[in-house]
């Protein structure tokens, strides 16, 4: 494996997994790091050896971020991959992935034993922020490159000398996209002074506004669910 994609829930991992397999670049989406890597971490050594020897070149996962720091990560290129907050948000309080302990409950035992912190917060805006905000910020001193999701998919071919020209470059963003629960009105400047003061400075290194802050949230999102 040469390259690998990761940044928070939701952030277009699975789109860019379609961007580089349509480039010619074999590409897996939670292949290598999955849920169930958290129990058995070595695991992960063995299935990206199993996936090189098929010809993939490359893993988008969010759930490398925890494991980023390992030894034999380091001759691979990592790639962070940013959202909007706004949306970010959005499609996890849509599928519940940090309030409902059922149809996720896997993937948030990864969030649990990486930021632990979060689910001392209440609300499902506000544990969706603080994800926002400290999932990035472990990528950041690991990332030998940062791609936002919403810029053109070949100025990042370009910085990864990956060549695209006469192949047609996937672009769906709206790939996986998911929605379980009725929406309600919500704005991300209802959020904690001090976590939307967070929220904002992150947001500004990588260029992002909060000018356009309507944000949709759902009927559930208050109800927790268990801790």
């Amino acid at each position: 494996m040469k390259w690998l994609f990761t940044g928070t829930g939701r952030c277009g991992t699975g789109y860019m997994a379609r961007v580089m397999n349509s480039v010619d670049i074999l590409c897996t989406h939670e292949k290598i790091f999955r849920p169930e890597s958290i129990e058995n971490p070595d695991e992960q050594i063995t299935r990206h050896d199993e996936w090189t020897r098929k010809g993939y070149q490359a893993e988008c996962s969010w759930l490398a971020v925890p494991y980023l720091g390992s030894e034999w990560l380091r001759q691979i290129i990592v790639v962070h991959v940013v959202r909007h907050p706004r949306n970010v948000i959005r499609s996890l309080l849509r599928t519940q992935l940090l309030t409902n302990t059922g149809r996720y409950r896997k993937w948030q035992k990864v969030v649990r034993q990486t930021i632990p912190e979060l689910f001392d917060l209440k609300t499902g805006p506000a544990r969706a922020a603080y994800f926002w905000i400290e999932w990035n910020r472990r990528i950041v001193p690991h990332a030998d490159a940062t791609h936002r999701i919403e810029d053109d998919a070949k100025s990042l071919l370009e910085k990864l000398d990956i060549a695209y020209k006469e192949r047609a470059i996937y672009n769906d963003r709206t790939c996986n996209t998911r929605c379980f629960a009725s929406p309600k009105g919500f704005e991300l400047t209802q959020l904690p002074e001090r976590l939307l003061g967070d929220l904002t400075g992150e947001m500004k290194r990588y260029g992002y506004t909060i000018d356009n802050h309507e944000l949709t949230v759902y009927e559930r999102e208050g109800r927790v669910g268990a801790d």
